[in-house]
């Protein structure tokens, strides 16, 4: 896995995971997690959540949206249109990788 460059854009087939030094706890419908890399600590409400738990393997932003479009009410293109832009956030502060592969 590695960090995302930042000008690279995500697509439908980018596969993502979470990094492994992010330890992460469910209290009630959210996530907190923490970086063991760089202290910090991060809140996921519950979507967020629930992308989290989705990514306990390597999925692809395509994979991802649409097993959050049978979850949630939203249609196919906000839908992956958010979860990219959120991913991104996330590769951005280090707790999502991208896989090479991708």
């Amino acid at each position: 896995m590695t960090d995302l460059p930042k000008r690279m854009p995500l697509s439908p087939a980018t596969v993502v995971a979470r990094h492994p030094d992010m330890l992460f706890e469910q209290v009630s419908e959210e996530v907190v997690m923490l970086s063991i890399a760089t202290g910090k600590y991060f809140g996921l409400d519950p979507v967020g959540a629930e992308i989290w738990q989705l990514l306990s393997e390597p999925r692809s932003i395509g994979d991802l949206s649409a097993a959050l479009i049978d979850t949630f009410d939203v249609d196919a293109d906000t839908c992956l249109r958010d979860v990219t832009e959120f991913l991104t956030t996330l590769i951005s502060d280090g707790s999502v990788v991208v896989s090479p592969a991708s």
